[in-house]
């Protein structure tokens, strides 16, 4: 269940050569950021992918329990992956309960994660394949497909005044008689920028 409420991607302190972008909004430098979060996702480290996308998108996992939820999901699959059956029951009775009593879908997939801590040799199981890494890309795409909207729709928000920069720097130049033209597909020099901010929600 998203919220309709834009998720804002917030920039890290190193990225300097990006200022003039990350004033405008728009951060060009949380590609490196994604990657780390999808790899701690990838080898299993969902705690760690949690506690970096929080800090990278403060508001995603509020914004959206569901995706919250699959992570959660994930991290208990690992438990269970590591022999850890104590602490998996108390992580999903603690974290993943609450919600599988709303909702009967989390309910059958939380279900059908607890089955594997019924079989002495988990790949013996029918839900073998959450063990998988198939299982851990199936999360890894869904938490990349869900920092990319973020972000896309922090820069879809942040581009008039991005053009208004360009337009402002190209002006300066020509002020001072520099020779180099800011180029603005689609854009010639004298039109004004056209109007792209979203409606009102």
């Amino acid at each position: 269940m998203p919220s309709h409420a834009r998720t804002q991607c917030l920039a890290p302190s190193h990225a300097r050569t990006t200022r003039p972008f990350a004033s405008a909004g728009i951060d060009l430098s949380t590609i490196a950021d994604r990657r780390a979060i999808l790899a701690s996702v990838g080898r299993g480290a969902v705690a760690d992918a949690i506690e970096r996308t929080n800090s990278v998108c403060p508001t995603l996992l509020s914004d959206n329990p569901q995706l919250l939820y699959e992570l959660q999901q994930q991290q208990l699959i690992e438990l269970i992956r590591e022999g850890n059956v104590d602490a998996a029951i108390e992580f999903a009775q603690r974290s993943l309960a609450p919600m599988a009593e709303q909702s009967p879908e989390c309910l059958g997939a939380l279900e059908r994660t607890m089955l594997l801590l019924a079989y002495e040799d988990a790949s013996s199981c029918p839900e073998a394949q959450l063990l998988s890494q198939v299982q851990r890309h199936r999360t890894m795409t869904l938490l990349n497909e869900a920092i990319l909207t973020s972000q896309s729709q922090d820069k879809v928000a942040a581009l008039p005044m991005l053009l208004r920069r360009l337009q402002y720097a190209q002006a300066e130049l020509d002020r001072h008689g520099v020779v180099a033209p800011i180029s603005i597909p689609g854009m010639e020099q004298d039109t004004p920028a056209p109007d792209i901010s979203l409606p009102r929600q």
